[in-house]
């Protein structure tokens, strides 16, 4: 896992990760077989505006941010369930938040 926040303003950042897995372990369900999920990627990044405080009135922030953005969907190994996770695909979440 590896990523970095930068500010690109004073009031915006972008901050962009990435996650690599080497290998996993999981459970085919279907033949009930331990089965090895390699490299598999996934790169997010979010863009965050705060509003500067000397603006006046509440505090206001709003992000763009994408998750899986390669839209990797290979199953990967899941702990909760022993059997195997399928991810969803790109996602993409705008967000407001109001503090007052």
């Amino acid at each position: 896992n590896g990523g970095c926040e930068v500010s690109v303003l004073d009031s915006l950042t972008f901050s962009p990760s990435i996650r690599y897995f080497t290998e996993q372990v999981g459970v085919d369900a279907a033949t009930a077989r331990y089965i090895s999920v390699d490299d598999v990627y996934y790169v997010d990044a979010a863009l965050r505006w705060e509003k500067p405080q000397n603006l006046g009135g509440p505090e206001m922030d709003i992000s763009l941010s994408g998750r899986n953005l390669l839209d990797n969907r290979d199953a990967i190994g899941s702990s909760m369930n022993g059997h195997l996770y399928m991810p969803r695909g790109a996602e993409v979440v705008l967000a407001a938040e109001l503090r007052f």
